[in-house]
């Protein structure tokens, strides 16, 4: 939470230069994206450290199958998350935070700037499960120097492409920072400490959930329109 915080604060910093209620707007959007992260991947992680603690003394090549299991139950329940917060984004600035505060442009920018920043949200609940795996390992260095670098990275996304995509940008810093640390702890676990992120059976597993989530998002669209 500690580096979402800096991030924020450097994301506010650098908003403070584009059109009044921009640092407003990219506030709400983040805060809100928050919401289901500390439901979710803080909570999951927490439990999941003496689990993997306990595997990683008694049998370590086991952090492999577990890694892939609760990889699967976090995917599970973020990626149904995130669409349920997509789809209520619009009314939740319309209906509750910017009622009466904010045009229709605004609310339509605080909308679509809560819908970007989710996803990355189901990314960010992995990361935060590898993470628990490395402080099993007691590797504690690696996950510090992780944030420090994807957040540079981010920060230097937002300067170069403030000026093109606006308030914007901010988002599409979260998006790769999320997704360069993702990269250096997925190397890390298997570089350092022989922990192979399963990609192709998590691929699978992917693949059938989407069929079935959407398969079942038509079923309720169709009895519920």
């Amino acid at each position: 939470f500690g580096a979402l915080e800096i991030s924020i604060l450097l994301d506010k910093r650098l908003t403070s230069f584009l059109p009044k209620g921009s640092v407003s707007l990219l506030y709400y959007a983040q805060r809100f994206s928050m919401l289901p992260y500390s439901m979710l991947a803080v909570a999951l992680a927490t439990v999941l450290l003496s689990h993997f603690s306990l595997t990683a003394i008694k049998n370590p090549k086991r952090l492999t199958f577990f890694l892939l299991e609760s990889s699967k139950l976090a995917t599970w329940f973020s990626i149904p998350m995130m669409a349920i917060m997509m789809l209520v984004a619009t009314p939740l600035f319309a209906d509750l935070m910017l009622k009466g505060r904010a045009t229709p442009e605004e609310i339509n920018i605080a909308a679509r700037l809560l819908t970007v920043l989710l996803c990355a949200f189901p990314f960010q609940v992995l990361n935060k499960i590898m993470t628990s795996i490395l402080y099993a390992k007691n590797d504690t260095s690696t996950p510090m120097w992780t944030v420090v670098f994807s957040m540079l990275i981010a920060t230097a996304c937002n300067y170069a492409l403030i000026d093109r995509l606006g308030i914007f940008a901010m988002t599409v810093g979260l998006i790769i920072n999320t997704l360069t640390k993702g990269l250096i702890l997925g190397v890390v676990l298997y570089q350092k400490h022989g922990v192979l992120w399963p990609v192709w059976p998590f691929l699978r597993f992917l693949g059938q959930f989407i069929f079935q989530f959407l398969y079942g998002v038509c079923i309720f669209s169709f009895l519920y329109a």
